[in-house]
């Protein structure tokens, strides 16, 4: 006896098993596990907790590629953790701006986190899970 393809699919526990497992794929490949996601996110979280400063192009650039590399370096670390430690180091970078604020402001510059600010943050924060 021979089934044909369409007698495989009008068993309707066989179609339900397919359907349940087509219905997760994309969930599964969409979810938190994602790098990239995680990335996202973080540099989401980052930007909020910025909140308007202004960022130099270099310290942005730099932030992205702090939280890519602790991303990849450790992609077990909880969304809690990783969150907890980037507001940390962007709570570094800005209260080092604001600690330059009075030497900005005498030549006229508005306050900003720049490579300074992130290197200071590095500095003051690190070693910092997942980050550095």
């Amino acid at each position: 006896m021979t089934l044909s393809r369409n007698a495989f699919f009008s068993c309707p526990k066989v179609l339900l098993l397919v359907v349940v497992v087509i219905s997760l794929l994309p969930s599964r490949l969409y979810s938190s596990d994602n790098s990239d996601s995680k990335v996202e996110h973080l540099y989401n979280v980052a930007t909020a907790r910025l909140a308007g400063v202004p960022v130099t192009r270099d310290a942005d650039a730099a932030l992205r590629r702090f939280i890519e590399s602790g991303v990849r370096a450790h992609p077990e670390a909880s969304k809690e953790k990783s969150e907890k430690a980037i507001k940390t180091f962007v709570d570094a970078m800005l209260k080092d701006a604001r600690s330059r604020e009075d030497i900005l402001a005498s030549h006229k510059v508005e306050e900003k986190v720049d490579m300074i600010s992130f290197n200071n943050a590095k500095t003051s924060v690190c070693p910092l899970y997942p980050f550095c």
